[in-house]
């Protein structure tokens, strides 16, 4: 009984959510916002790929350097 409720508020919690969210998608100045989050997201997002391309890169170099030094004491 006990889960039943609690998926039941879930859903509602969900159906309010939602309409929230269609209603601020509505209206103009809430479109506008949530496009520039939307923005700054995918600018952070490509931003950290970035970093993580010139870290794996580092990487790299590094674990090069290392079996170089290793057939090197051999």
């Amino acid at each position: 009984m006990r889960i039943e409720c609690e998926r039941c508020l879930v859903f509602a919690a969900g159906l309010i959510v939602g309409a929230g969210a269609y209603a601020m998608v509505k209206n103009g100045k809430a479109k506008k916002a949530a496009v520039k989050a939307l923005a700054k997201g995918m600018e952070l997002q490509e931003k950290v790929a970035a970093a993580a391309e010139r870290t794996k890169e580092s990487v790299a170099d590094t674990i090069a350097e290392a079996k170089c030094c290793m057939e090197e004491e051999k």
